[in-house]
Formats: C-alpha cells, structure tokens, sequence
C-alpha cells in the first residue's frame, strides 16, 4: 500500500500507519451506501479528512500548527576573508560557524568571533555538516569521511581532528545535495538529500559501516540541517529562512514562520538548536555584503 512504498518508507513507515489509525470512524465503511443522505454524509466524511491525508503524501507526516516566532539579528564581526556556510550548537556554548574549507569561528554573544582552523581535516574534501556535542566537535566532510574533533573549544586557533571512523558515507562523486550530521546514544546518524530526489535518506554508522535505515519525504523547499542533541529532532532549513522541526520517533513536523523580508539579497543555508533557541545562517549573495547570524 501507498505507506509502505508511497511517501514515507522505513523510519516513518509505523507513525504513518499510526495516523492512518487515527481515521478509524472517519470513513467507516468502504462500500458504498444505498441511500442518497447516507452517501452525503460519507462525501463530507471523507472531505473532512482530505487535508490530512495531504499532508501525509505531503511528507510523510502530519503537520502541526504552525508558530509565529521572532528573530534578532546578531551584529557577528567575522573573521577576515570567512565564508560561513555551516552552524554547530549546543546549548552550554556558543555556536560555531564553519566555511566549506574548514575554517571556523565561535560567536560569541557581543557579536565578536575567535577564529580557528580544523586540523587533520586537509584533503579530506569540503565540509558539508557538523555535529556538536559533549564529546566534541564532529564534521563530514564531501568525501564521505567523518572526523572527530575532541574537546569544547579550540586550542591556540586550532582543532585537532582525526578520523571517526574509516566508513564512508556513500555520497558519489561531486555530491551537491545537503546533509545533517548527528548523534543519538547508538552512534553516528546522518541525513542526506540527493539531488533531485524530495526525500531524505537517514544513515546509521553500524559495526562500521553506514547502513540506509529510513526514508522520508520533506518539503520540496526544504533541506536537512542539522539534529537536536540527542538526536531525536531532524532541522530542515527552508528557503525563506523558516525552519521545520521533524520528530525522529513520531514523524510529526513542527513549521515556525519568520520574517525574513530585511534579508533580500541572502540565502538561507544552516540552522541549529541551542535549546529553546534556534541560530539561522544567511549568506550573503553579493561578495561585499556579510552574513547574517539570527537567533529565534
């Protein structure tokens, strides 16, 4: 049937079928009645619970209502010659910003950056995500590999980093989707959306190597950030700078409308939880404009 092989496959097969249950009485019988009154009342049965069947095929899940929230901006005085592309939080520290090379920046919460350089990271290809935790610093990098990056904050402007795990996440060549890195009590769990495909595949590192264990499909507009701390909310970045909150066990997707009309001219490209907050990158389109650091 459609939940099975229709819009949500493997992690979300079971929260599909669970709101499917939640129907039982909405359409009661599959046959057709025999008087005219009875068929209107199964016409506005079914037509009650249209929109909900939408949203499943939508993406796999049911939407809830959607939150109202406001954002300031972060007056960030970025290093010389640094282009953000990534977000890492937790919610003890500040963020970090990195570039796709591998430089990085701690924001603090005046607005001023202490610049630093990932090490043991160089000809590993560029960053695509990161994941930062109790344990660290963890990056994925374009050629599949994850590094481990030890402690709560760099030293004398670096960061060491040394491989994970020698898995590779199956990305091919020139990969040119978007990915979230995280990590739940089991182990390493990545999110990646391919190129022209309008779902996210989730990948668990498992006795070292990275197996596909779910699928599920998200927004057209939308891309895979980032996931909460425990590993349990996956963040999708929109293009209008909204941000999507996907529950991992339930399949539920929480939408937070922002007003991101004063950053025209910027592309959304990272978020990340800091508790109740959420950091938003905007980076700029013109070289000479810098980018935007929001918190929610």
């Amino acid at each position: 049937g459609g939940a099975l092989h229709g819009p949500a496959v493997g992690v979300h097969s079971s929260a599909v079928h669970r709101r499917l249950s939640l129907l039982n009485g909405a359409i009661a019988d599959i046959s057709v009645p025999a008087s005219a009154e009875a068929r209107v009342s199964m016409a506005e049965r079914v037509r009650a619970v249209l929109p909900i069947l939408k949203d499943i095929a939508r993406s796999g899940s049911l939407v809830a209502d959607v939150a109202d929230v406001d954002m300031d901006s972060l007056a960030v005085q970025w290093p010389a010659l640094f282009e953000p592309q990534h977000l890492a939080c937790r919610s003890d520290l500040p963020p970090l910003a990195l570039s796709k090379s591998g430089r990085g920046a701690v924001v603090l919460g005046s607005g001023e950056t202490k610049a630093f350089t990932l090490r043991g990271v160089a000809g590993a290809g560029s960053i695509l995500a990161a994941s930062f935790q109790e344990s660290g610093l963890k990056v994925l990098t374009s050629t599949g590999s994850v590094f481990d990056c030890a402690g709560a904050v760099p030293v004398d402007g670096k960061w060491k980093c040394k491989v994970a795990s020698e898995a590779k996440l199956p990305l091919g060549k020139n990969f040119a989707g978007s990915v979230a890195l995280g990590e739940t009590a089991t182990g390493i769990q990545v999110a990646v959306r391919f190129p022209e495909e309008d779902s996210v595949v989730i990948f668990k590192l498992v006795s070292g190597s990275f197996v596909p264990v779910g699928e599920v499909r998200i927004p057209t507009d939308a891309q895979p950030s980032s996931f909460s701390s425990e590993g349990q909310e996956l963040l999708l970045m929109h293009a209008d700078g909204k941000v999507s909150t996907l529950d991992m066990t339930t399949g539920s997707i929480v939408e937070a409308k922002v007003n991101s009309g004063s950053l025209l001219g910027h592309s959304w490209t990272a978020a990340c939880s800091r508790g109740d907050q959420v950091a938003r990158l905007a980076v700029a389109k013109a070289a000479d404009t810098p980018a935007k650091l929001m918190i929610a």
